[in-house]
């Protein structure tokens, strides 16, 4: 299973340390930088993802750093967070190409469930874009598909699945509706202490 790789860009070592800490607990590449100078240094095509603050200290500006980035790197994605909430900055960010928005205080597993949305909407999962095509999933049930999809036929956990679904009975309920509405070329396995696979037959 390839890890995400992901730039986190925040001032704010605490929070910049803490969602990198919970992201690679669920499996992502992450590399920090608390300014565009550290983040200049390693920023490169192979990343899937930025996540950056829109004000950094010292004048430096998220969304025009990403708007630098993204000339060189088209296709990579970007999530802006901000403790500054308005329609304006709102459309000026999308108008600039980033994916998604977060308004502060940031909760690492809202950011991860977002990275997770993501990931189907650009067609990273790519079997996930003919299973729609056939069935119609809820938000829940397309981010555990994508979790399960990308471990590529290994199990996955409920620690790494309670990322996605909080409670152990609505996941089992997430769970058991998947397994009605996919097509039949894919089977959910389930096993004693390891976890849920997919199968594709």
């Amino acid at each position: 299973m390839k890890s995400l790789k992901v730039l986190i860009l925040e001032d704010d070592v605490d929070l910049l340390h803490s969602l990198a800490e919970y992201l690679s607990g669920r499996g992502c590449d992450c590399y920090c930088a608390s300014n565009t100078t550290e983040a200049w240094k390693i920023v490169d095509s192979k990343f899937d993802m930025l996540v950056i603050d829109l004000h950094l200290g010292h004048g430096d500006d998220g969304l025009d750093f990403f708007e630098s980035v993204k000339t060189r790197y088209p296709t990579i994605q970007c999530i802006l967070m901000t403790g500054y909430d308005s329609l304006p900055v709102r459309l000026k960010s999308f108008a600039f190409g980033v994916a998604d928005y977060m308004k502060k205080p940031i909760f690492p597993a809202e950011l991860f469930a977002r990275m997770q949305r993501l990931l189907i909407r650009n067609q990273k999962a790519e079997p996930l874009i003919q299973i729609e095509k056939l069935c119609k999933l809820s938000p829940k049930e397309e981010q555990v598909l994508t979790v399960l999809l990308q471990a590529k036929g290994d199990f996955v956990s409920k620690h790494v699945l309670s990322t996605v679904v909080e409670t152990d009975n609505a996941l089992y309920v997430v769970l058991s509706r998947l397994k009605k509405r996919l097509p039949s070329v894919y089977k959910i396995h389930s096993q004693y202490g390891r976890g849920w696979r997919l199968e594709v037959l």
